[in-house]
Parts: structure tokens; sequence; C-alpha cells
């Protein structure tokens, strides 16, 4: 259970009237997007076998408590602010952060394909034509990954079908700007050689 490190005076607090009129929500939160350069945690988590997306978890969560008003929370009608949150995370099946997937998980690069040629069909600024082409590799480096640490027959069988698709992309590999070159050479990579011999079944 949280320890309660100390109570919150209401009444003198420079958040009251904000706290107020949001406390009221039925759903009185936000999100925040931004872009965190995770390279060595990702480097890390592959070189130990672990979850990548369970590590950048527990480090996200570890650097938010680090600042105090991340520890908030709402007690009955008093807000509070505990000494150390604790967390638990549980993996579904299904859940991405597992090794094991099924063929099915392709089906997202294919829907990244389609929004990266209707950006192009419809001549959106080439910003975004570039992120969504990004996004589109990454998400089937990422699978490609999955699946070499744990290779089956059908998955192996999935990553040759979605070759064919990303073919049909590559010829904006060297033009898209937001990727960088070590995600081209992996893209032309895993694109053109043949998958049984990237991801040899043992």
């Amino acid at each position: 259970m949280n320890q309660i490190e100390k109570i919150i005076d209401i009444a003198t607090w420079n958040r009251k009237e904000h706290f107020e009129h949001f406390s009221a929500f039925d759903d009185p939160f936000f999100g925040v997007t931004v872009h965190v350069d995770c390279t060595r945690s990702y480097q890390e988590a592959k070189d130990k076998g672990v979850s990548f997306s369970l590590l950048l978890l527990h480090r996200i969560i570890t650097a938010a408590s680090k600042v105090e008003e991340f520890r908030y929370r709402i007690e009955g009608d008093k807000v509070v602010c505990i000494d150390k949150p604790l967390y638990h995370y549980r993996l579904r099946n299904g859940s991405i952060c597992r090794t094991n997937i099924r063929p099915e998980a392709f089906d997202a690069v294919d829907g990244l394909a389609d929004r990266y040629r209707f950006y192009v069909e419809n001549h959106a600024d080439r910003a975004v034509i570039d992120a969504a082409y990004a996004a589109c590799w990454r998400r089937y480096l990422f699978l490609c990954a999955k699946v070499r640490q744990s290779p089956t027959p059908e998955l192996v069988k999935a990553i040759s079908k979605e070759q064919f698709l990303m073919q049909g992309l590559i010829g904006y590999l060297p033009n898209c700007r937001n990727m960088k070159m070590t995600e081209k050479l992996s893209a032309a990579r895993w694109s053109m050689m043949s998958a049984q011999s990237l991801c040899p079944i043992k």
C-alpha cells in the first residue's frame, strides 16, 4: 500500500482553483506526447533479453515519481502526496509486450502503409508523409525483431508475405527525413533478404 508522505492543505494550495475546477470532471486527466531518445534503454533490453516495453514503463514511472506533483493522489476529500508509488503491471494474453506474437500482428503494418499512401495521394505536407512512412517501417522492423527472437514457420511466412508490401514502399526510403541511416539500412535488409535467412528456425 502507498504510504502518505503529507496531506496537501487545499485552502492555501496554489493549485486550489485548478483542483476544484478539474476534480469535478468525470475524467479529469490529459495526456502529453514528447520525443524521447530511448536508444540506450532499447539496447539494454536487447542485450538482457527483456521486454523493452516493460523496461521503458518502469523507467518512465521511476522518472515521473521524482517530481513531487506527480505523486499527488486524491484520497476521499483530501489531496495527499505519497512517498513512493507502488504499481502493478500484468501482461494480458496477446499483449504487444510479450515476445510471442501472432501473424495477425502484421496487420498493423498494413494499416500504417495504407495511411502513408493516403497522405501521398492527398498531397499532405512532406513532414506528415515522412512521419507516416517512418511509422510504418518502424512497426515492421519491430515485429521482425520480435519474430527473430522466437521464429516459427507461421511467423517467418508472415514476414515473407509482408516483404512484398514493404518492397513496394522502398522507393521513398532514401528521401524520408524521419529515419536514421541505420533504420534505412535495416529497412532495406529486412525487405530484400529472404525471411528464412533473416529468421532461421532452430
